[in-house]
């Protein structure tokens, strides 16, 4: 699916400047969730380092899946509206992805930390006193 996303990026290029602000924003979440998926692959053995991740990491990938599924959006009605002139709704789609891609999408890379800092701040409290 990363590639997928990755992909994306020739589509969203032809569409210029236009689309350029979901582009950036796409790219920037695809490589925070990119390095997220890389850090979890590599720490794969120590199972309370990644489960520590896993809620955020779970989180980032819909922030970033959410970005990709309105870009491929805005690609359609881009291209929908070259060939068929734009009705509102078109130019609305594409307005939606780039509010997504430039608001939404940055807080990938927030959550970047939180999937690779580890389990160590989990079992520093004793359970008791709690």
């Amino acid at each position: 699916l990363l590639e997928e996303m990755r992909a994306l990026d020739a589509e969203l290029a032809a569409g210029g400047e236009e689309l350029l602000g979901i582009r950036i924003g796409l790219g920037e979440g695809v490589a925070a969730l990119g390095e997220a998926s890389a850090w979890l692959l590599e720490n794969h053995d120590n199972t309370n380092d990644v489960l520590a991740g896993a809620t955020p990491y779970l989180r980032m990938f819909g922030v970033v899946l959410g970005g990709y599924l309105l870009a491929k959006g805005a690609v359609a009605a881009h291209e929908l509206a070259k060939a068929n002139g734009d009705n509102g709704w078109h130019a609305a789609k594409v307005t939606t992805a780039r509010f997504y891609a430039e608001q939404i999408l940055p807080t990938a890379w927030g959550l970047l930390p939180a999937v690779s800092r580890g389990a160590d701040d989990l079992f520093a409290v004793e359970p008791s006193l709690l």
